[in-house]
C-alpha cells in the first residue's frame, strides 16, 4: 500500500515540476526522473550564463533546426537508367528529427535541407557489364558506380537574395 501512494507523490511532484512520464511508470523510473531535472536546476542556477542542462525537447529541437538549415547545390544524375528523369523525390528520415521529403530537380541550382546531403553522398547504382571469359563464354558481372554528381554550392548573397525576390514578386504579378 505505501509503494502506491510514494508512486502517487511522485507523479504529483513530477506534475508540478513539469515532467513528462508514460502512464505505467515504476517508482525507480519516476524518481529517477526528478533526480535528474533536479540535477539539471541546481546546475543552471550554479552559473545562469552558461547553460549546461537541455530537455531532450530542446536537444531535439536544435538539432531538428540544424538538419533543415539549407544547403545550395547542383547535382547531376549519372546513372543512365534514369536519364530520362527530370529529377526524383529522396525521403530520409530517423527518430531524432523525423523525416524529410524532397523532390529534387537534376542539373539545377537547388536548395535541399543538410540532413539529406549525407545520403545522397552515398547514393550508388549498380552498373552490369557482359564479357568474355578465357573459354569465349559470355558473363556477366557489374560494379557498384556514385550515382550523383553533387556540387555544393556557395549561399546566395544578400544582392542575389534581393534579386530572387524581385522575380518571385514579379512572376506573382505583385508591385515591386
Amino acid at each position: 500500500m505505501t509503494d502506491i501512494t510514494e508512486l502517487e507523490q511522485l507523479k504529483q511532484r513530477a506534475d508540478k515540476m513539469g515532467i513528462k512520464y508514460h502512464h505505467a511508470v515504476g517508482k525507480a523510473k519516476l524518481s529517477d526522473l526528478i533526480d535528474r531535472e533536479m540535477k539539471g536546476i541546481q546546475d543552471n542556477s550554479k552559473d545562469p550564463a552558461k547553460d549546461t542542462y537541455k530537455t531532450e525537447s530542446q536537444l531535439r529541437g536544435e538539432a531538428n533546426k540544424k538538419a533543415g538549415r539549407l544547403v545550395r547545390v547542383n547535382i547531376t544524375n549519372m546513372n543512365p537508367n534514369k536519364k530520362a528523369w527530370q529529377g526524383e523525390v529522396y525521403t530520409v528520415s530517423n527518430s531524432v528529427v523525423g523525416t524529410f521529403k524532397k523532390f529534387i530537380p537534376w542539373g539545377v541550382d537547388w536548395h535541399i535541407p543538410e540532413f539529406i546531403l549525407p545520403t545522397l553522398q552515398e547514393k550508388e547504382y549498380r552498373q552490369d557489364m557482359k564479357s568474355k571469359d578465357r573459354n569465349g563464354y559470355e558473363t556477366s558481372t557489374w560494379k557498384m558506380n556514385k550515382e550523383l554528381a553533387i556540387s555544393i554550392l556557395p549561399d546566395l548573397t544578400s544582392k542575389e537574395l534581393e534579386k530572387l525576390g524581385k522575380i518571385q514578386a514579379m512572376s506573382k504579378g505583385e508591385d515591386i
